[in-house]
């Protein structure tokens, strides 16, 4: 979609909002749903904007730069959570705020990813995001595999992995690099393959799966290459269980592991043109002062302290995601938001976070946003906190930190639970 194009439907899109669904208009005034109704919605125009919106979010997110990937994922939850609104007003509020980042997105320089993606499409040996996104699919699709499935679910993914040259590439650099075939000839019955490196143990792992697709039972390779349960068995599951677990799925491992290396490596290209040391304008978010933490949640939480748990710690890790987030300080906006996540579950009952999204009597909509929050804020400050240094880096940007709207939900959640 041209850009300047983008721009034009998107602002025509937010401007029709408040004529569509007149209510939306008191949320600004009150920061609550409660007056937010299907009063004067416009019910033929609402199917027509509905439309319109989607279809937007679908073309910019085609071309596949991650930012619009994500923002047509949270467009698509958005509908589904939808479901447990009391209008579609609602729906409509919720979607013009997706519009509003998109708008704002269009400037970002991280917009600039699609046309990358376009033309190192035309070097297949190279991957690209969506090479990664498909290998991730597939890889899902052997999460707990039966001895009965093997056969045709592997067979499915190295045909996959040997018609995608990226990934072609990969694979024959591991086969050629180790020879696993003799690997597995020296081994017997009572010693299993000697795979030191994590390259040998790809390459053991790749063979059994070649063996698997051309009908091998994994059971029999087990006793073949005594690759056999530490303890004594005839269970057929268990004993095909060992191949899987010791080689197979450890060899898909490190095929990630090197594509995401490789993937990193083509989009550093990019990234590399961008300075690190320009002045980062924080996420341009709707609260008053542009904060990251809106104020009113503040104010709600600070009169609850002491009722039943003492906020302090809460209060603080709040303010100063704030000040780093006035600041641009955006790893430490992503270590702070983690430090919360492993805070609250006392207040909700529970030991860990993910114990919260999983298991907490909430609406469905609250369990599908803190399990979004669950995942995408411990997976990006997990990346931040832990990786070590590289040839390359990139710098994290707000949007991949923006984790607010998800926070916000959590924290109203804490006030009325703490206002019982």
């Amino acid at each position: 979609m041209d850009r300047d194009k983008a721009k034009l439907e998107l602002e025509r899109l937010i401007a029709e909002a408040p004529q569509i669904a007149p209510s939306i208009t008191r949320f600004d005034e009150t920061r609550s749903y409660g007056r937010v109704t299907d009063e004067n919605l416009d019910v033929p125009s609402f199917i027509r904007w509905e439309l319109e919106s989607g279809a937007a979010f679908q073309a910019l997110a085609a071309p596949g730069a991650p930012v619009f990937t994500k923002l047509r994922a949270d467009y698509l939850d958005a509908k589904e959570a939808a479901k447990e609104f009391h209008s579609r007003s609602i729906l409509v509020h919720h979607i013009t705020m997706l519009l509003s980042s998109a708008l704002h997105l269009l400037d970002s320089p991280w917009s600039e990813l699609p046309s990358f993606l376009e033309r190192t499409a035309t070097d297949s040996t190279r991957p690209t995001v969506r090479t990664l996104e498909e290998f991730r699919r597939r890889k899902r699709l052997l999460e707990n595999l039966r001895p009965e499935d093997a056969q045709a679910r592997l067979s499915g993914f190295l045909a996959w992995a040997d018609g995608e040259r990226s990934m072609k590439q990969i694979v024959n650099a591991i086969e050629k690099a180790v020879p696993a075939g003799e690997l597995l000839a020296a081994s017997s019955r009572m010693r299993s393959p000697d795979t030191q490196t994590p390259e040998a143990l790809a390459a053991v792992g790749l063979f059994l799966m070649r063996e698997v697709a051309a009908g091998e039972e994994l059971w029999r390779q087990a006793h073949k290459y005594g690759i056999m349960p530490s303890y004594s068995t005839n269970n057929v599951q268990a004993i095909a269980a060992e191949p899987l677990n010791r080689y197979i799925y450890p060899a898909i491992d490190h095929l990630e592991d090197e594509l995401v290396a490789r993937v990193e490596e083509s989009t550093d290209q990019v990234t590399g043109q961008i300075d690190p040391t320009r002045s980062r304008e924080p996420v341009k978010l709707r609260t008053p002062g542009n904060t990251y933490v809106h104020p009113q949640r503040i104010e709600e939480l600070e009169p609850l302290s002491g009722r039943t748990v003492d906020l302090t710690k809460l209060l603080e890790l709040l303010r100063e995601i704030n000040v780093c987030h006035e600041h641009g300080c955006l790893f430490a906006i992503a270590a702070l938001v983690r430090i919360v996540l492993d805070h609250v579950p006392p207040i909700f009952g529970y030991k860990t976070f993910s114990e919260v999204a999983n298991n907490y009597p909430g609406t469905r909509s609250f369990k599908q946003s803190m399990g979004q929050l669950d995942n995408a804020a411990r997976t990006i400050a997990d990346q931040h906190l832990h990786a070590q240094a590289r040839k390359h880096e990139a710098l994290p940007t707000g949007v991949q930190v923006d984790f607010s709207n998800h926070l916000d939900f959590l924290l109203s959640e804490i006030v009325i639970i703490l206002r019982r």
